[in-house]
C-alpha cells in the first residue's frame, strides 16, 4: 500500500465476482469497493453500502445487518417489476449475490463474545438469513436453481480480538446448500460420522459428516456451483465432496481447477527463472513421468475412457503438486532475505560499537584513527556493493 500510494487495491486480483455475469453486493464500505474497483468491467459489480459513519463500535452492531436485510428486501421489491431491466438481469445465469454481515464482528469487538449483544446478533442473523432465503425462493418460484454458501472470514478469541494464528481465530463456519450441493446423510443413531473431533463434539451434529476445507477452496466451490471460470489468482482446491453433480461434470471441473493452478505455477516459475542467477526449479515437477504434461495427458485419457474417479484423483494430485511448487517459489528467497535482515542488525550493532569506541575510547586524532576510519568506510562500501549486485 505504501509503494502504490495507499490506493484501494495495492495488488490487482481476480475474484468470483469478476468472473460472474453480474454481482450484486450489500454491506460495508470497507469491503465491497475492493471487489467493485477490482473488476475488469466496472458495471459488473453493483454495491449497496451504508455510510462509513454508520459503523460505530460504541453501539449495538446488529443495526448493520438490519440495514443489509432491509436493503435486500427493497432490492427484491424493485426487481419484482415484470419487464424491468433489473428483472431481466436477475433471470440470467451465472449471477452472484454477496451479503456482507458485519454486525457480529462489530459486537465481538465492542462487547466481546458471549455478551448479550453478540449472542443476540447471532440470532438476528439467523432470522435474517431465513428471510433472505425465502425471498430468493419466492422470486425464482422455488425452481431449485440457487446455491447458497454461508461462511466467515475469521473467528475471534474471548477478548474480542483476532489476527493471530490461534485456531479460535482461523476456524470459520462453512455451510452450503441448494442447487448442486450434495446432501449430508445422517448415520445411524449412536454412531459418529467421519470428520468429527473434540472441537465439534458440543455441536450435537455427530451423525452428519464434517467436511473441512481450506478457506481458499470456497472460491473454487462457488465457481463450480455457478459454472464460472476459475479466478486467475485462486489457489483453492475444488472440494469435490460438496458437489451433487454428474461424475463427468466433477471431473471436468477438477481439470479446469488443475489447469488454472498449474498456470499460476508456470508464471511464478518463469518469473523466478528470469530473475535468478543460479535458478533451481522445483524438482518434483520435473520427474520423467511426473511432469504436468504427463499428468494432464493421463487426466484427459481417463476422462475420455469415462474413468472419472481416476481423473479426479489425478487432478487433485496435480493441484497439490502445483501448490507445493508455488510455496517453494514463495520461500525461494527466504535465506537471502533473512541473511540481509540479520546483516542489517549485525551492521547496526557494529556501527554502534564503532561509534562508542571512536567517540569515547580511541584517541580523537592521529594517523591511526584516520586509517581505521578509512578501513571501516571501505568495508561498508564493499558490503553495500555486494548486496546491490545480488539484487540487481
Amino acid at each position: 500500500a505504501v509503494t502504490k500510494g495507499w490506493k484501494m487495491n495495492p495488488v490487482e486480483f481476480d475474484s468470483v465476482f469478476n468472473e460472474s455475469r453480474h454481482t450484486w453486493s450489500f454491506g460495508s464500505p470497507d469491503i465491497l469497493p475492493m471487489f467493485a474497483h477490482g473488476a475488469s468491467d466496472s458495471a459488473r459489480v453493483d454495491t449497496f453500502m451504508y455510510s462509513a459513519e454508520f459503523e460505530d463500535f460504541s453501539g449495538n452492531g446488529d443495526r448493520l445487518d438490519t440495514w443489509v436485510f432491509d436493503e435486500a428486501e427493497r432490492f427484491f421489491g424493485r426487481a419484482a417489476v415484470p419487464g424491468s431491466e433489473l428483472n431481466t438481469m436477475m433471470h440470467q445465469d451465472q449471477i452472484v449475490f454477496f451479503f456482507h454481515l458485519l454486525g457480529i464482528d462489530t459486537n465481538g469487538h465492542g462487547f466481546k463474545p458471549y455478551s448479550q449483544e453478540y449472542l443476540g446478533n447471532i440470532k438476528h442473523v439467523d432470522r435474517g438469513i431465513q428471510r433472505l432465503v425465502e425471498q430468493f425462493e419466492s422470486f425464482y418460484g422455488d425452481d431449485g436453481q440457487t446455491a447458497y454458501v454461508f461462511t466467515a472470514d475469521h473467528g475471534m478469541n474471548d477478548r474480542g480480538a483476532h489476527g493471530d494464528g490461534h485456531p479460535d481465530n482461523t476456524r470459520t463456519p462453512l455451510i452450503a446448500w441448494g442447487a448442486g450441493v450434495a446432501r449430508t446423510e445422517a448415520v445411524a443413531a449412536g454412531q459418529t460420522a467421519p470428520g468429527h473431533d473434540g472441537f465439534s463434539q458440543p455441536w450435537n451434529l455427530e451423525r452428519y459428516e464434517r467436511k473441512d476445507v481450506n478457506q481458499a477452496d470456497i472460491a473454487a466451490l462457488m465457481t463450480a456451483l455457478v459454472g464460472l471460470n476459475y479466478p486467475l489468482n485462486s489457489v483453492g482446491t475444488l472440494p469435490l465432496s460438496y458437489l451433487n453433480t454428474s461424475q463427468e461434470y466433477r471431473a471436468h471441473s477438477a481439470l479446469a481447477n488443475a489447469q488454472q493452478v498449474l498456470e499460476q505455477y508456470r508464471v511464478k516459475h518463469d518469473e523466478k527463472q528470469h530473475t535468478e542467477m543460479f535458478f533451481k526449479p522445483y524438482a518434483p515437477m520435473h520427474q520423467p513421468t511426473n511432469t504436468p504434461e504427463h499428468m494432464l495427458a493421463r487426466i484427459r485419457q481417463a476422462i475420455g475412457a469415462q474413468e472419472y474417479g481416476a481423473a479426479e484423483a489425478e487432478c487433485l494430485r496435480l493441484i497439490a503438486l502445483c501448490l507445493e511448487g508455488l510455496r517453494y517459489f514463495q520461500r525461494y528467497d527466504w535465506l537471502l532475505l533473512r541473511s540481509i535482515v540479520s546483516a542489517g542488525y549485525l551492521g547496526w550493532i557494529m556501527f554502534s560499537l564503532l561509534y562508542i569506541f571512536r567517540s569515547y575510547v580511541l584517541p580523537q586524532s592521529g594517523p591511526c584513527r584516520s586509517r581505521r576510519a578509512g578501513a571501516v568506510a571501505l568495508v561498508g562500501l564493499l558490503v553495500f556493493a555486494a548486496f546491490a549486485a545480488m539484487f540487481y
